[in-house]
């Protein structure tokens, strides 16, 4: 069977790596599985390479805010010079308009996917948009899946499947891997003395790297000896630079490629945002064994129950820090057994998604 997924970008971002992780899991369980691209950004030549392994074509989208109509015929062409058989969107509002395109080409299945829940702050159009979209989205679609309950509520209201994030374990090596030791040295630490707290993830007003900073300062007055790594890039990290300038506990890192690393080195991964969707920083983190700190605005689904996730209201920094102290680095890590045995048990396991995949795909025989 012939898919055509419809994203953004498939450059660096949460979005994007589910959608390829999804993609290769599915190869791995059908034979007869065949992928195709359709986005606005083009693929960076290191991404073209990985497309090129996959088989996969990229086809270009004129962006919706420049043109709805190039933008309708740009889904349509993609459509119908891929050939497929189903289409799997993941454009958050946009998805009943690719969908709309899909079906009077004669595509049968047409899945749509949720990845978040509304942004507290919207525009008056965007906020009409969005009023009717739910409607237009269950119209379009055949199948309808959301990364969480607010994710689902906000772009299809009802009639949808949760389906988590895949994230492979034992997870792949991550494309920079440093020991320790190696880490302590270039960030200036002794592990041996402090605890180690991150924060990974865009500088942004959402994911409130602020509130990482206010924490620091807390674990400071409470003597609490550590160092904060601030990992990530975006609109707010000149401001946050400013503000970490001179404190000998705050490290800005900005954006890094060995995520997974840093994943295992952290004592605890802090995630104090507003809104998120399923957090494959949360999920890694957790398959690394490494405590995630997450604000009360995270959805459970995150929780993967291995006593390594836990929410906490984010209106005070004190009572995070209390959390890391009491805590500290000597709680439970789980072995590799299992985790395995946990993630096929809630149905996390990239084979189980995969499979709810294929099935609203249609027309592939699992292996």
């Amino acid at each position: 069977m012939k898919l055509l997924v419809f994203v953004s970008t498939l450059e660096s971002g949460g979005v994007a790596a589910v959608v390829l992780t999804q993609v290769k899991a599915c190869f791995r369980l059908c034979g007869d599985f065949h992928v195709d691209f359709a986005c606005c950004v083009p693929p960076s030549d290191e991404k073209a390479r990985e497309l090129d392994v996959l088989g996969a074509t990229a086809y270009r989208l004129t962006p919706f805010s420049s043109s709805p109509l190039e933008y309708c015929k740009d889904a349509e062409r993609a459509i119908r010079e891929s050939g497929c058989d189903a289409v799997h969107v993941h454009l958050g509002h946009l998805n009943w308009v690719v969908c709309r395109v899909a079906k009077a080409c004669g595509v049968e299945r047409r899945v749509m996917h949720s990845h978040s829940e509304l942004p507290r702050s919207m525009s008056l159009p965007f906020k009409i948009a969005m009023g009717m979209a739910p409607a237009l989205n269950r119209r379009y679609a055949t199948a309808m899946f959301a990364c969480s309950e607010p994710a689902g509520m906000a772009y299809f209201g009802k009639g949808f499947e949760f389906l988590p994030n895949i994230v492979e374990f034992p997870m792949e090596p991550a494309e920079v891997v440093a020991t320790r030791e190696q880490y302590d040295s270039e960030f200036s630490f002794d592990s041996e003395r402090g605890l180690r707290v991150g924060f990974l993830g865009a500088l942004d007003a959402n994911k409130r790297p602020e509130f990482a900073l206010a924490l620091s300062r807390r674990l400071c007055e409470d003597g609490v000896e550590h160092c904060l790594l601030i990992a990530g890039d975006g609109p707010r990290r000149a401001e946050i630079e400013a503000l970490a300038e001179g404190d000998p506990h705050v490290r800005v890192l900005g954006q890094r490629s060995d995520s997974r690393s840093l994943l295992r080195y952290f004592d605890f991964l802090v995630m104090p945002s507003i809104v998120e969707g399923m957090s494959l920083s949360a999920l890694e983190a957790q398959l690394s064994g490494t405590m995630c700190l997450a604000s009360d605005s995270i959805p459970g689904t995150n929780d993967l129950g291995l006593g390594l996730f836990r929410q906490i209201p984010c209106d005070d920094p004190g009572r995070w820090a209390d959390a890391i102290r009491e805590t500290g680095a000597g709680y439970k890590v789980p072995t590799e057994a299992e985790i395995a045995r946990r993630l096929v048990a809630i149905g996390y396991d990239s084979d189980t998604v995969a499979r709810r995949l294929l099935a609203a795909y249609g027309g592939c025989q699992v292996r």
